[in-house]
């Protein structure tokens, strides 16, 4: 259990206390794990179960994640060094699409209605791909 310590910022973002917070992170090998915050503080926690879902598809490190606002039906884009962005339904962990761009992928964004995606990669190149995965419900 963390001891109190002193707040060094807060949001706006929500009205009342924060009840949970999840942590997506994309690994060198290829894979991106959902983690909740707690469960890296809490050192009681076996760290076995510290990871609550894995996406495994990218054969090189992932160098980018981005969300979709769709609750339970949200999708997850990642950007991999394997010229590949994928996407992935948050709820069931499934693979969904597939983004290819001639080339090594640093950085990527979609656009505010989720149905575009822009791709930077090496040399400075932006790509935009249509996405063909279902957003919002």
């Amino acid at each position: 259990m963390m001891p109190s310590s002193e707040l060094i910022r807060s949001s706006p973002a929500h009205q009342k206390s924060v009840s949970c917070m999840l942590i997506l992170s994309g690994s060198d090998d290829g894979t991106i794990a959902v983690t909740p915050m707690l469960m890296l503080l809490d050192s009681s926690i076996d760290t076995e179960s510290k990871t609550v879902k894995r996406f495994v598809g990218h054969d090189l490190s992932v160098t980018g994640i981005a969300t979709g606002m769709g609750r339970s039906y949200g999708i997850m884009i990642s950007s991999s060094l394997d010229w590949t962005c994928k996407g992935w339904g948050v709820a069931t962990g499934t693979h969904l699409q597939t983004v290819r761009v001639p080339g090594e992928i640093w950085s990527m964004v979609l656009d505010p209605s989720e149905t575009e995606l822009y791709a930077a990669r090496t040399g400075g190149l932006i790509y935009k791909r249509k996405l063909k995965v279902e957003t919002r419900k």
